[in-house]
C-alpha cells in the first residue's frame, strides 16, 4: 500500500515542479485545497496560477526537484495522512524548508491528494 502511495505521491510532486498541471489534476482530488503561508487556495485556483507562473517565466528551473528530509505515513482506513519536511532544490538554490503535511485517500485503489497544507521552517 505504501509503495502505491509513495509512487503516486512522487508522480504529484515530479508533475508540480516540471508545471504539468494536467497530471496535478488527474492526481487531485476535486475539493483538493492547498494552504500555505499566503493563505488556501482551492484546485482551480491553484493549477491556474501555476499555469501563469510558468507562461510568466516564474516557475522552478529545469532540473529542480523535491526533496522529503524527513517523512511519516499514518494510515487511517482508505485514507493516509502524511507529514514531514522537505524542500526544493535546483541547479542554482535550495529553497527554504518547509513543514508540510498531506492527506491523501485510496478511491477504487487510486490515491488522490485532498489537502496540502505548508509552512516555512523558522529557524
Amino acid at each position: 500500500m505504501n509503495q502505491q502511495l509513495l509512487r503516486t505521491r512522487e508522480k504529484w510532486y515530479s508533475a508540480f515542479i516540471a508545471g504539468d498541471v494536467g497530471t496535478m489534476h488527474e492526481i487531485e482530488a476535486e475539493s483538493f485545497t492547498v494552504i500555505n503561508d499566503l493563505g488556501a487556495q482551492n484546485k482551480n485556483e491553484q493549477l491556474n496560477n501555476i499555469s501563469k507562473a510558468i507562461d510568466g517565466g516564474h516557475w522552478f528551473a529545469p532540473g529542480s526537484r523535491t526533496q522529503d528530509l524527513s517523512l511519516e505515513i499514518l494510515h487511517l482506513g482508505n485514507f493516509a495522512f502524511i507529514h514531514g519536511q522537505g524542500r526544493t532544490i535546483s541547479k542554482n538554490n535550495e529553497t527554504p524548508e518547509i513543514f508540510f503535511s498531506e492527506l491523501w485517500q485510496n478511491i477504487e485503489g487510486q490515491w488522490c491528494v485532498i489537502n496540502l497544507h505548508y509552512t516555512t521552517c523558522r529557524n
